[in-house]
């Protein structure tokens, strides 16, 4: 065992061999359960289906960047609008070399996985040995709430963006620690592409990292660190603006912001933990309060030998690499606390955070960080107690087994498995859900799937496009006609020329005036010149921040490259 142990240590000197180590573990989490019992749906599965699908058209269209949809029986919806749409252009972009999104799901998955190993590889590799780092990626492999985004619930951008997070608290890390522009451009990106892929995950990021900020921050340093921070923050707003700008000022016209999104089984009080305590609903939900429970209780375990350093050491702090360790398990006791009922109260004051719906999904920033704090403990707990050595051994291996056999049962469940066929099922049925729709759409709209109703006045169609459609309606009394397509704000219509108001019927389908004459009809979708200006910035800024790193890139070769640099 022992001349086994050396042969590992020796084996991830090497990052390849750790990148190795790495992408093995996330091909067994990920594929192996797959390809054993297929992928697992959920309702969330076949929103994704349907955003892929509606960009996938838009694009062969010649719309890169749609903000309407041409989906909900032609009617419409905004989820490729509202949706952070980084995860919908990577299995739009998978899906177009390997032509099956049922593939490109599960790759999907496999890459994420790969990335969140990394990122905690990384911010390990800056304070522990190379071995630790990597134990740092392959404990974040199996930590249960990541693989119930993949198992149980099947919460692809969430998934994708727990992957981000490490990243996040690296460089913010190394800005708290070196404050040089390089990390700060980092960071930027990093958030950037957290608030482009899940925003309830990135506001617990936010949070969590204003904590960690507070613990960590050195406070001679404070100035400089704090500049470096806020422009970080700064940036990555410029670069994302493209995105949130729809958010701040429309979200009002999203059905997802009606209430009943946030209540019921969508309300934080549904689901403090203990979830399972208490409970008298359908054995569905006793399910899934039972694993998130359980999860819970493993995540605690991890965190339990800085608990014990703590109390040893008295909390005191003799260096920033303590400091950093302290950091990070209190953030993710922060975390822990925000999942309980203790934290009621917060929840209960603050209507912003409850817009996030489920307080478990703060165990994203727990499983990053718990997956941290569990191997950089684990030497100092061995230093400070070696005659329990063996214990610490053993009940270390336990918490592993844990969570690998939860792993298991949660992988290989099947109550919600899907086969391709099923896959494929859903896929064709091109599902739109109510949630994305405008507010003040009906489903009662689709009983008159007719394009055009001009009150008995004939009508010939030239162009139906996306966010594009004309026609023709003939001579007649004057009438508001009918269009087969939920009414926003941003629809804007002529009428021989002449600009009309566009306005609604009782189920949200759009109403155009005409007069008695004959009436060339043209109704378009156009952004806002806000907006517009707003995607410029945007597209300058990510051209900046390339520029920026290939310039620091190749900076660095010519550094390394060259015969009189000491500094190695």
């Amino acid at each position: 065992m022992r001349n086994f142990m050396d042969r590992m240590v020796t084996f991830c000197e090497k990052p390849l061999h750790c990148l190795i180590l790495l992408v093995a573990a996330s091909l067994i989490v990920i594929v192996l359960p797959i390809l054993i019992g297929g992928l697992h749906s959920s309702g969330d599965l076949a929103v994704y289906l349907g955003f892929s699908e509606e960009l996938r058209s838009a694009i062969r269209s010649g719309d890169l960047f749609p903000g309407w949809a041409n989906d909900t029986n032609g009617f419409g919806s905004l989820g490729i609008r509202f949706y952070p749409p980084l995860t919908i252009y990577l299995t739009t972009g998978i899906d177009a070399l390997t032509n099956s999104m049922y593939d490109t799901i599960w790759i999907s998955f496999l890459l994420c996985m790969i990335v969140g190993c990394l990122g905690c590889y990384l911010f390990v590799r800056d304070w522990g040995s190379p071995i630790q780092a990597v134990c740092a990626g392959l404990i974040y492999a199996i930590a249960p709430f990541p693989l119930a985004k993949t198992y149980q619930f099947t919460l692809y951008s969430e998934f994708a963006a727990g992957s981000i997070v490490p990243f996040c608290f690296l460089f913010v890390t190394r800005i708290c620690r070196r404050r040089e522009w390089l990390d700060v451009i980092l960071l930027a990106i990093s958030f950037s592409l957290l608030i482009l892929t899940h925003i309830p995950t990135t506001i617990v990021t936010a949070i969590s990292l204003f904590i960690y900020v507070i613990l960590i921050m050195e406070w001679r340093e404070f100035p400089r660190a704090l500049i470096r921070l806020a422009a970080a923050a700064a940036i990555s707003l410029v670069a994302t603006a493209f995105y949130w700008i729809n958010v701040v000022t429309e979200v009002s016209w999203l059905a997802h912001s009606r209430q009943e999104f946030s209540s019921g089984m969508y309300s934080f009080d549904q689901w403090l933990f203990p979830n399972s305590v208490f409970r008298e609903v359908s054995s569905y939900y006793i399910q899934h309060y039972r694993n998130i429970d359980t999860m819970i209780v493993l995540m605690v375990l991890t965190l339990v030998p800085f608990a014990v350093i703590w109390l040893k050491r008295g909390g005191r702090v003799k260096n920033f690499e303590w400091k950093v360790l302290s950091a990070v398990t209190l953030t993710a006791f922060f975390a822990l606390f925000m999942t309980t009922r203790a934290s009621y109260f917060v929840w209960a004051e603050s209507e912003f955070l409850q817009k996030i719906q489920f307080p478990w999904r703060w165990l994203t920033i727990v499983s990053v960080l718990a997956s941290i704090s569990f191997v950089l403990c684990l030497p100092e707990i061995r230093r400070k107690f070696p005659a329990y050595a063996r214990f610490i051994g053993v009940s270390t291996a336990g918490i592993i087994v844990l969570m690998m056999a939860f792993d298991v049962r949660q992988s290989f469940a099947r109550w919600n498995r899907i086969s391709r066929a099923e896959f494929q099922q859903m896929q064709d049925s091109k599902y739109s859900n109510p949630a994305w729709w405008p507010i003040w759409a009906n489903a009662e709209a689709f009983d008159k799937p007719d394009r055009v109703l001009a009150n008995g006045r004939n009508v010939e169609i030239a162009r139906w496009k996306r966010t594009d459609r004309s026609f023709e309606v003939a001579k007649g009394s004057p009438a508001d006609i009918r269009v087969a397509t939920f009414y926003y704000p941003h629809w804007q219509a002529t009428v021989n020329g002449q600009t009309v108001e566009v306005d609604k019927d009782e189920n949200g389908a759009m109403v155009i005036p005409v007069g008695a004459d004959d009436s060339a009809v043209r109704l378009y979708f156009e952004e806002p010149i806000l907006n517009k200006a707003f995607s410029w910035i945007s597209l300058i800024s990510w051209l900046a921040l390339g520029l920026v790193l290939l310039r620091r890139l190749f900076a660095g070769k010519h550094k390394r490259a060259s015969p009189h640099d000491n500094s190695i």
